[in-house]
C-alpha cells in the first residue's frame, strides 16, 4: 500500500526544515583561533601572536585560557587586537592573569559601547623565543 500525502502538507513539511537550518546556521558559535606572523623564531627573537574570532554575533566580551610551552617562549605583554576598538567611545578592556605556562585572558568593551558582530582580533599576545625548536601554544 502506498501512502501519499496533500501537496500541502510537503510544502509546510519542506518550510519547516528550511527555518529549522536558519535558525541553526545563525547561533552558531563564534571560532576562535592563533595566528601569527613569524612561526620559526631565533633565540630571543619576539613574535606576537593575534587570537582572531570569526563569526561573531553580538559579542561584547571574551575570556579564554592561553596554554604555552614555558621552556620554550616567554610571554612579555598583551595587547587589545581591532575587534572591540571598532566604534568604540571608550577603550576596551584587557586582562591577562599569568600562572607558569598558562594565560587567563579576558577582554571586553566597556560601558556604554555596543556589542559588535563581526570579525576580528581580540587579543595580541608577545613572546620571546628562549630556545630553538617548535613551542606549542593553545586556547
Amino acid at each position: 500500500m502506498r501512502l501519499s500525502l496533500p501537496r500541502r502538507t510537503g510544502w509546510v513539511y519542506a518550510t519547516l526544515i528550511a527555518l529549522i537550518v536558519a535558525a541553526s546556521t545563525a547561533n552558531a558559535a563564534p571560532q576562535l583561533r592563533l595566528d601569527t606572523d613569524v612561526p620559526l623564531l631565533d633565540v630571543g627573537a619576539e613574535t606576537v601572536v593575534r587570537l582572531q574570532v570569526s563569526g561573531a554575533e553580538s559579542l561584547f566580551g571574551a575570556s579564554m585560557k592561553v596554554v604555552y610551552d614555558s621552556a620554550r617562549l616567554q610571554f612579555l605583554s598583551s595587547e587589545v587586537g581591532d575587534l572591540f576598538l571598532f566604534g568604540a567611545q571608550f577603550p576596551p578592556l584587557v586582562t591577562v592573569a599569568e600562572n607558569g605556562n598558562t594565560l587567563a585572558v579576558s577582554t571586553s568593551r566597556n560601558i556604554g559601547d555596543v556589542s559588535v558582530s563581526r570579525d576580528g582580533v581580540l587579543v595580541e599576545l608577545r613572546f620571546r623565543a628562549l630556545t630553538t625548536g617548535i613551542a606549542n601554544i593553545s586556547i
